[in-house]
This record gives structure tokens, C-alpha cells and sequence, in this order.
């Protein structure tokens, strides 16, 4: 045993060169049976066929190498170690010769890779001078002085420059070749001759420094043995440029590579310390070395490939790290993800593609197990294979004319593919690199079910804008039933001298009334649905400044509740008036939602009432109901979380905070287990610098020149009139009305402001007005009310809607005023009554109630409304007809609304369209914004239809 030991030891480099030999000669044999198993190759046998015999000679030359560092070296004579090294001559050279060949065959443009009469020439002749000078005695070689195991010197004879001189010119025409081969038009060639290069170039380096540089001139051949170990770098990188066409980077091998070398190291060389130094101990070292390494090696790994990568990489990382990063992108959106991805892999036009019948090719190909197609791999299979299957030719011209050269398939959680990532690389000179590919493989296992799960959300989104598109339509007709019914039958009968059928149909009528508040209440909720299914935030372009104690009385007057006793359980405190930025319609829900809760146990609790106050920017609801506990508090808003109520589904508070959210404002609840709850919703200050500045303007645009009667006393008339400085207004005073209306007929004003209390003790003088009996001047200049002291509008004795045309807000500050101003503007009720008469406003729809519901609220403000039911017949009327507003659909059959927009945009783009949509989603909304004017959201109601009308039919006109 010690004596093999030591044969072993002392011939372990020899035995290490015989192991790389052998490595050689099987990866040789493989190559080979490979070759001439695929008789699809047959034509490129003439290429690879120098290869094998120069790996060959490659194995024999580490052999005769082997036996310089062997016992044998000493044990021999002279002359055999001479006729060795000879031979070593001989298998070098060759092996050289045939690399040369090798490379003259693959970069040949002739017919079956013939070469030139030059190359036939240098091969022959260094042929020659090979054999020549190694077998003729005493020309290369003259003798060995042999003084240990691989301690040795080598005296070459007087010619042996002609051999070695010719291996340089040799290994440089090979170097040339495969130079000529990377610039190559074909970028599998060019990345295959980079390999080609660096093993060749390796080589030829120790070959140089060890062979000739310390051999030769300084006549130490102690490292001779290395050239010939480091040529497996040679070989094998040549074969792997050969044999494959997904390359890794030189980079990343040298990472992986170093990591992996320096981690053996790390646990190899306490080992060798101790066989150094004679321990003991080593037998039950080794044993706890061994479970240390074990358990430690993963850890020591990763920390030396952090290291490494830092090293190499720098703060870029490598490429397989920084795409599977790119998970957390895909978290959040596929789009972010794929645009992420896209730059870090280097590619402008990757995306992700659906399977459909258009990509019927790409499905067939990955149906055989592949999990990946590569345009390189294909090209070649194809150049490799004559008799490709047609199949693999189609899939390659689709690819060609895509612009694609890699195509990641996506599985679902059944294994069935779902999407194809589909991209290339920015520089068409550039091949996907293995690490690349490997990236993206685990990114995609890892990523599908994120782009499957918003797949499906996109599909439900369609889905659920197709069913608000439906049933909008149905509700439409049925307000349009009700419109119907309400003008053309109960108006009439309310004039009925029959007090008794009065009052029934009074009672009808009232019934008819809740259910369009019904119908009112199913449309938000709708909206609400869609909001939370699109999972999108709230869109900010349409908010305004309102009046919360405003909003909330117009709220509780559209609240249906199930009795007038119910009704009468909610009390509101509109003191501390304030204005905030937001939505009206967003803002009645989250009242709504609050309401219903709270009054879902008015029957539980008979004693119970809610009272809504407002102070210091927000607005505090609160019901002396059964209460919350305080684990029910900490859930309250999140989504899906209800308890109390059966039909609850727990979105109505998590939309009310996200609606408050939008308003950047909160929401929160304090309630005590049997006594109350109550609800804040606190609104930020408005700045009434930066609002004056937006809003400034455009009131002074709008009010220039405008001449004003303001009715009230003389002191609140000053105010007042202070409060119009800078408008450049025509303002008129006077604390009688009916004097001043009396002086309308010679002496009009643009509109009228009157205080609340004139207005109450005046009323007959103003119904006069109204109805005609001073003058038709008088009869349609709009009047607003300003409030002098605080009221509550909506439960005064005088229904004041019924002759105002709105509220002008003087106790709350600048910012009020300005705010009360602007809501009028944007409903155009500075117009004279009337204004909209004989205005032609055409209605595009596909369904019939829907366009019968605006032209009864368009008729009736005097608007001649023409109707076309496609885009094709909307694009003949606009054509036939001097039309002045266009209400467009934007779900048509045929052309759709924003297609027909655009079309009618060309032929003349000073008309204003505005869209009709079931459904306002972020891509409606996107297409809207660009193509046309505004939109509203169906089923319509008539006071934003004719406030919509107003404003583009006669605000616009003044600004412009």
C-alpha cells in the first residue's frame, strides 16, 4: 500500500496529464460517433473530420508529454526519451496542421469546402517539414540530459527553427481564419469563432512563454508539461463552439467557473495543511471537516458568487440574478414587468403575445416538449438538416417575418401554454446569451401565474364594461318610461280641479320619484363596480370645488329611505359651511353608503336617529344605533369585511376610503358598543391663493361686461358689489323689486342677484316675472339667490329651485363666492332662459331608448335633436346637416363612437362631440380625452344633460 502510495505521489503529474489524454480521446470518440450518426451531416463531414483528427492528435501529444513527468523517464534511456519527444514533435505539429485545415474548411466559400492551391500547399509542405525534421536523426532533436522526474533539458539541433518556425505560421493562418470566420455576416458564426480565438489564443500563450520563452532560451523545461494540460481548455472550447448554438458568455463562464474553484479551495486547503504538517488528529478532522462542508457549502458559495459577481459585474449584477429580479415587477403589472425586462436583456420590441389561431405555428412547435425556440437554434437545425421536417421551415419564415429571434413559451398551473414571450435583441449582431435564456425561463415559471391572474382580471374587466354597457341600456329605457310618464301624464293631471285624483296621482308621483332615485343609485353602484374591478384609482380630471353642506342637502333629498318617519330620524346642521375638491357623485356615495348603514337599524333601534354636522373641514356623522366593537373597528374598511348585515359584501367603506383618499382626504370611525357610532370625514384646506389663481381668470373671462341688478339692502348691496371688484361688471342696486322689474323692459341686465329674504317676501312679484308680465327680457334673465344670513335653502317654505337658477355664496369668504360662481359658470346658468332654442344637437346610438331619453330632455329645453343609430349614418347627417353638438355612443356595432369621433373630426373639427359611455374605464377615458370634448355616463339624467348642452353650446361660444 505505501509503495503504490508512493508511485502515486511521484507520479501524479503524469498521471493527471494520462487523465486529461483519456478525457480527450473519449470526448474525440463521441464527437465522432455523433457526427456519423446523423447522416443529415454528411455534407459537413468534410469540415469536422480535421477536427476529430486534430483532437486526436491532441490526446497523443498530452501522452508523450505524460512520459517526461512519469518514473519511467529515469528508468529508460536517453534514446527513448529522445524517439519520445520526437514523436511529441510529431503529434504537436500535426495537430496543429489539422486545426489549420480545420479552419481553412470552415471559412471555405468553395464547393464542398475545397481549399485554395496556397493552403494546399502550406498544409503539404508543413506535412513534410513535420515528419522530416522529427524522423531524419540529429535535425530537431540531438539529445536529453535527464536529471530527475521532470527535471530534464532538451538540446535541439542546428535546423530545428525550420520546424518551429513553421508551427508559428501555422497556428497565426489559423488565427487569420477563424479572425476572417467572426466577421462573418452570420452571428452564430462570429460568436463561434470568439470561442474559437480564446481557446486557440490560450494555448498558443503558454505554448509561447513555456515552450519557447523558458525552453528554449533559457533552458528550463520544468513547467513543459503545462501547454499540454492547458490545451483541454483548447479543445473542449473549440468543440463547444462546434456542437452548440447557445453560447454562454465569456464573462459568466469565468464567473461561474472562479466562484465554484475558489469555493473547492477554501475547503481543500485545511485539509493539505494537515497532511503538511503530519496531525494526528486528520482521520477525525477530516471526518468533522467533511459535515462542515456539507452544511456550509451552499452558504460559502453564495457569498463567493456575491463577491465574484461585484468583481466581475460591478454593480450591474449578472444577467441571471437581474432578470429573475424582475419578478417583483410583474407583481405590480405585466407591462412594468415586460418594460423592465426588455431593458435589461437589451431589446426594444419584446412583448407578451396571447395564444390564438394566429400563432397556431408556435403552439405546434412547443406541443413536442420544447421549452424554447431560439431563431439561432433553428437556423442551425435547418442548415444542418436538409430533409427538415416543412414544418420547422414555417415556424422559421413566421419568426423572419415577426422580426423574432426568441420565443418563450408561458404555462398556466395546468401546464398549458397561455401567452408567448416574444422578443430580440436591439443590435441585430447580438445572440441571446444561455444565462440570458436560463433568466428568462425561471423568471416565466415564476411570473405566469402573475400574467395569467391579470389576463383574466383584463378578461372580467371587458366583460364587466360589456354587462354596465348592457344594463345601462335597459335602465335608460325605463327612465325614459318614467320621463314619459311623469311629462305626459301625471303633469297633466296635476292640474286636474279634482283635488281627490290630485292627490293620487300626487301619490303616484312621488312613487315615480324614488324609483329615478332608485335607478340614480343603481348607476353609482354600477360605477362603483367597475371601479373596484379595474382595480384603477380614482380619476382626478373631473373635480371641482363644491359645498359640502350643499352637497350633503342635495344628498339626503335624493336618499330614498324606506318611510317619511325614517326620513325625519336624520337631521342636518349645514353652520361651518366648506368647500372641497372633489367629485359630487363620488361624495354622494360615500354619504349614501354611510346613510344605509345607519339606517338599516332604524327598525332595530326605533330610538335611534343620525345627526350630520360640519366643522373645521369635516363632516361628522353620527347614529345613536347599536354600535361597533372595538375588533370590528380594526377591520372596518378593509374589503370584503361585513358583519351585521346579510346582504352586506363589505366593499361600500373600502371604496368610501379610497374615495376619500382621492379627495386626499380620510375617513375614520369612533364608535362605543351601545351608544353611537360616528363617522369623520375630514377634507384638506383649500388654499385660496392657488384657487383664485385657476379660477380667477376664467370667472372675469366670463363675467366682463356682464351687467347685474342686485336686490337687497343697501349695505349687503355694497358687499356684495365689493365683492365683484375686478370683474369689470355693470352693477346696479336697488332694495325694491318690484320697481326695478317694473324698468326691465326698457332697462334689461344680464342676470339678477336677489337676497334670500327679497326673494321670500317678493316671491309673487317674481312668479310675475316668470310668467311674462314684465316683458320677455325680464321673463328669461336668470336670477340667483345670495345668502345673507345662514339657511338651509332646501327646507325653506318657498321652493326657491323652482324661479332661481342658482345659489351665489357671500357668507364663507372669498373662496365660497368664487367656488359659487364657478358651479354656475360650469352649468351655464348665466345663459338667458331659453338659450338652447333652436339649437341642433345630434344623437348617436345603437339603441333606440337611449336616444329617445335625451331628445325628450333636449326637446323640451327647445333643442332640435336629430338621431342616427351607427357611426355610418352619424357621418351622413353631420354631412347633410348644420349640426352644433354631437352626444356620441361609444360601443356601436360597425364603426364604433370613437372611430366614427374621428372621422367626423376630418371633416369638420369646430364640432363639439361628447361621448355617451356605459362605462368609463382608463382606455375610454384615454380615447376620449384624445378624440373628443367631454362625455357623460349613461343612463343620463336630464340636469347634466342640459348643463353639458349649456356648456358647450353657449360657455364655450363666450370664452372663445
Amino acid at each position: 500500500m505505501a509503495d503504490l502510495y508512493q508511485a502515486v505521489t511521484t507520479n501524479i503529474i503524469a498521471i493527471f496529464l494520462i487523465a486529461i489524454s483519456a478525457v480527450i480521446a473519449v470526448w474525440t470518440g463521441y464527437f465522432a460517433r455523433f457526427l456519423y450518426s446523423k447522416p443529415s451531416l454528411s455534407h459537413d463531414k468534410r469540415i469536422y473530420f480535421p477536427y476529430i483528427i486534430y483532437t486526436s492528435f491532441i490526446s497523443l501529444w498530452i501522452l508523450s508529454n505524460a512520459y517526461f513527468q512519469s518514473s519511467l523517464l529515469i528508468e529508460r534511456s536517453n534514446i527513448v526519451a529522445v524517439n519520445i519527444a520526437l514523436a511529441a514533435n510529431i503529434f504537436s505539429g500535426l495537430a496543429f496542421i489539422f486545426a489549420y485545415l480545420f479552419s481553412c474548411r470552415i471559412t471555405s466559400i468553395k464547393e464542398n469546402f475545397s481549399l485554395t492551391y496556397t493552403q494546399k500547399f502550406l498544409l503539404y509542405t508543413s506535412i513534410i517539414i513535420t515528419l522530416l525534421t522529427n524522423i531524419i536523426p540529429k535535425i530537431n532533436i540531438t539529445s536529453i540530459d535527464i536529471k530527475a522526474i521532470g527535471v530534464f533539458s532538451i538540446n535541439f539541433g542546428a535546423l530545428s527553427f525550420i520546424f518551429f518556425g513553421m508551427l508559428i505560421i501555422i497556428l497565426l493562418l489559423t488565427i487569420i481564419n477563424l479572425l476572417i470566420l467572426h466577421k462573418n455576416n452570420t452571428c452564430i458564426n462570429r460568436v463561434k469563432a470568439k470561442y474559437m480565438i480564446t481557446g486557440i489564443i490560450a494555448f498558443i500563450s503558454s505554448t509561447f512563454l513555456i515552450h519557447f520563452i523558458a525552453a528554449v532560451i533559457f533552458h528550463n523545461f520544468s513547467a513543459a508539461w503545462l501547454p499540454p494540460a492547458l490545451s483541454v481548455i483548447e479543445v473542449f472550447l473549440i468543440g463547444y463552439a462546434l456542437f452548440n448554438s447557445r453560447f454562454y458568455s465569456l464573462k459568466y463562464i469565468i464567473f461561474i467557473t472562479s466562484s465554484s474553484f475558489i469555493n473547492i479551495i477554501f475547503y481543500i486547503v485545511p485539509v493539505i495543511l494537515l497532511e503538511l504538517y503530519h496531525i494526528k488528529e486528520t482521520p477525525f478532522f477530516l471526518v468533522l471537516w467533511t459535515l462542515i462542508t456539507g452544511f456550509f457549502w451552499n452558504r460559502t458559495l453564495r457569498l463567493v458568487r456575491l463577491i465574484s459577481n461585484k468583481i466581475i459585474y460591478h454593480k450591474k449584477g449578472n444577467p441571471v440574478e437581474n432578470i429573475t429580479k424582475i419578478i417583483s415587477e410583474f407583481k405590480i403589472s405585466t407591462d412594468l414587468g415586460i418594460s423592465r425586462l426588455n431593458a435589461v436583456i437589451c431589446s426594444n420590441n419584446g412583448l407578451i403575445l396571447q395564444v390564438s389561431n394566429k400563432n397556431q405555428l408556435l403552439r405546434d412547435y412547443f406541443k413536442t416538449g420544447r421549452n424554447i425556440l431560439l431563431k439561432q437554434d433553428l437556423d442551425v437545425l435547418l442548415n444542418d438538416n436538409i430533409s427538415a421536417d416543412n414544418h420547422l421551415h414555417l415556424v422559421s419564415e413566421q419568426l423572419h417575418k415577426m422580426d423574432v429571434t426568441l420565443v418563450v413559451p408561458i404555462l398556466d398551473e395546468n401546464k398549458k401554454i397561455t401567452h408567448f414571450y416574444i422578443t430580440s435583441k436591439e443590435m441585430s449582431n447580438e445572440l441571446f446569451s444561455c444565462e440570458e435564456i436560463m433568466g428568462l425561463q425561471r423568471l416565466f415559471e415564476r411570473a405566469n401565474r402573475f400574467i395569467n391572474t391579470e389576463e383574466k382580471v383584463r378578461k372580467s374587466q371587458v366583460l364587466a364594461g360589456s354587462i354596465a354597457h348592457e344594463i345601462r341600456n335597459p335602465l335608460s329605457k325605463i327612465k325614459y318610461h318614467f320621463e314619459k310618464i311623469d311629462s305626459d301624464f301625471l303633469s297633466a293631471h296635476k292640474k286636474s280641479i279634482n283635488s281627490l285624483a290630485t292627490i293620487e296621482i300626487e301619490k303616484i308621483h312621488q312613487e315615480l320619484s324614488e324609483g329615478k332615485k332608485a335607478l340614480q343609485l343603481g348607476t353609482q353602484f354600477i360605477d362603483v363596480i367597475l371601479d373596484e374591478l379595474r382595480g384603477s384609482s380614482i380619476s382626478t380630471s373631473f373635480f371641482q370645488h363644491y359645498s359640502a353642506a350643499s352637497l350633503t342637502s342635495q344628498a339626503l333629498n335624493d336618499f330614498s329611505l324606506y318611510s317619511e318617519e325614517h326620513k325625519k330620524r336624520i337631521h342636518l346642521e349645514t353652520t361651518n359651511d366648506f368647500y372641497f375638491y372633489g367629485s359630487d357623485t363620488l361624495f354622494s356615495f360615500v354619504l349614501f353608503n354611510l346613510l344605509k348603514n345607519a339606517a338599516y337599524y332604524f327598525d332595530s333601534f326605533p330610538e335611534s336617529h343620525i345627526t350630520i354636522q360640519f366643522e373645521n373641514n369635516k363632516i361628522h356623522v353620527r347614529d345613536t344605533g347599536p354600535g361597533i366593537t372595538e375588533e370590528q373597528l380594526e377591520n372596518l374598511f378593509d374589503e370584503f369585511y361585513s358583519f351585521g348585515k346579510i346582504s352586506g359584501n363589505g366593499l361600500g367603506l373600502a371604496y368610501c376610503q379610497k374615495v376619500m383618499e382621492s379627495f386626499s382626504g380620510s375617513i375614520s370611525c369612533h364608535s362605543i358598543l351601545g351608544e353611537f357610532t360616528e363617522f369623520t370625514l375630514t377634507f384638506p384646506a383649500i388654499n385660496i391663493q392657488s384657487n383664485g389663481e385657476l379660477t380667477n381668470p376664467r370667472i372675469k373671462q366670463h363675467l366682463s361686461g356682464q351687467s347685474c341688478l342686485i336686490l337687497s339692502t343697501p349695505r349687503l348691496s355694497k358687499k356684495l358689489t365689493e365683492n365683484f371688484n375686478g370683474l369689470n361688471m355693470d352693477i346696479e342696486c336697488s332694495n325694491d323689486p318690484y320697481l326695478s322689474f317694473t324698468r326691465l323692459k326698457d332697462h334689461p341686465f344680464n342676470f339678477i342677484v336677489i337676497d334670500h329674504r327679497l326673494y321670500i317676501t317678493h316671491y309673487d312679484q317674481i312668479n310675475m316675472l316668470r310668467e311674462g308680465k314684465y316683458g320677455h327680457l325680464a321673463q328669461i334673465t336668470p336670477i340667483f339667490i345670495f345668502n345673507s344670513t345662514s339657511i338651509n335653502l332646501n327646507n325653506d317654505r318657498v321652493s326657491v329651485s323652482k324661479h332661481a337658477q342658482g345659489y351665489i355664496d357671500t357668507l364663507n369668504g372669498a373662496l365660497a363666492f368664487e367656488c359659487s360662481l364657478e358651479a354656475i359658470i360650469n352649468d351655464a346658468k348665466f345663459a338667458p332662459l331659453g338659450n338652447l332654442n333652436d339649437k341642433t344637437v345630434l344623437v348617436v346610438d345603437d339603441m333606440h331608448a337611449n336616444r329617445l331619453l335625451v331628445k325628450a330632455y333636449l326637446s323640451k329645453e327647445g333643442v332640435n335633436v336629430i338621431q342616427a343609430a351607427s357611426g355610418y349614418e352619424a357621418i351622413e347627417q353631420v354631412k347633410k346637416n348644420n349640426i352644433d353638438l354631437i352626444f356620441m355612443d361609444i360601443h356601436m356595432p360597425g364603426m364604433n363612437g370613437i372611430d366614427t369621433a374621428k372621422q367626423i373630426k376630418k371633416i369638420d373639427n369646430t364640432k363639439p362631440i361628447i361621448a355617451l359611455s356605459g362605462e368609463y374605464g382608463e382606455q375610454i377615458a384615454s380615447d376620449i380625452h384624445e378624440i373628443m370634448d367631454d362625455y357623460i355616463v349613461k343612463p343620463i339624467d336630464k340636469s347634466s344633460l342640459v348643463s353639458l348642452t349649456s356648456k358647450w353650446l353657449i360657455i364655450n361660444k363666450v370664452m372663445d
